[in-house]
């Protein structure tokens, strides 16, 4: 097998608990670190995503009628489990993980697990410069998996679960360092200050009503008094 031989699994969460705000979270701790630990001397690299999306009866995610407690205000979450493992436990390892989200309560869909081409998404112009070659981009994509891989293993190796069975990252009391208490803040900074890469806060609209966001996220609504027009773009370094 080749590094970029391998399949993506869609995971969605009920809108119950245990599933609240650090609903990745507990996907991690209760089917992906298990699988990973199981299977740590077998799986080559991973990566997860989390996606929240307005739910649509006409047109359903992955063209599946999600049942309702998969439903939050009008809303369904996800996560993409992509993972890349040797052929001989391939298939043990995909009915496993589909058997440890059924029993979290979490629904999978009926086609399971799925190709996925790191090259086509991580190769593409998005991360690499548009003459790039092939075999340029492969080794793109090869880096940028691999940097995502470690992402993932740094949230896992974090977590920890409480006397509720909630699973959570563990907290930084260190505030100079990480004011929101957690240490990915510092390795954000350690990642802005190597590469330059600038933190965009995109500010909006009259100052009787700013809307405040990035190019990443919906805005935040900030109201005054004033009725001067305003759009500033400020390049934040973290």
């Amino acid at each position: 097998m080749t590094w970029n031989e391998l399949n993506t699994l869609h995971i969605f969460v009920p809108s119950k608990d245990p599933y609240g705000k650090n609903w990745v979270e507990q996907v991690l701790g209760t089917v992906i670190k298990p699988i990973v630990i199981k299977y740590q001397n077998h799986i080559s690299w991973l990566w997860i995503t989390r996606y929240w999306n307005a739910y649509n009866v006409d047109k359903p995610p992955r063209g599946y009628a999600l049942p309702e407690q998969f439903c939050i205000e009008g809303k369904y979450r996800y996560i993409k489990f992509r993972l890349h493992v040797d052929a001989d436990v391939r298939d043990k390892l995909h009915q496993e993980v589909i058997q440890l989200a059924e029993r979290e309560k979490c629904f999978t869909e009926p086609n399971g697990w799925i190709a996925y081409h790191p090259i086509e998404d991580l190769g593409s112009n998005r991360f690499i410069r548009a003459d790039a070659s092939a075999e340029e981009r492969s080794q793109r994509a090869k880096l940028i998996a691999y940097f995502m891989d470690a992402t993932i293993r740094l949230m896992l190796d974090s977590l920890s679960c409480d006397d509720s069975s909630k699973w959570s990252l563990e907290p930084n009391a260190l505030k100079e360092q990480n004011r929101n208490g957690s240490f990915f803040e510092s390795v954000h900074h350690l990642f802005c200050n190597a590469t330059g890469v600038p933190t965009t806060v995109l500010v909006g609209g009259k100052w009787s009503s700013l809307n405040i966001g990035t190019y990443w996220m919906n805005p935040i609504v900030l109201h005054g008094n004033e009725e001067q027009k305003k759009i500033i773009e400020l390049p934040v370094l973290y």
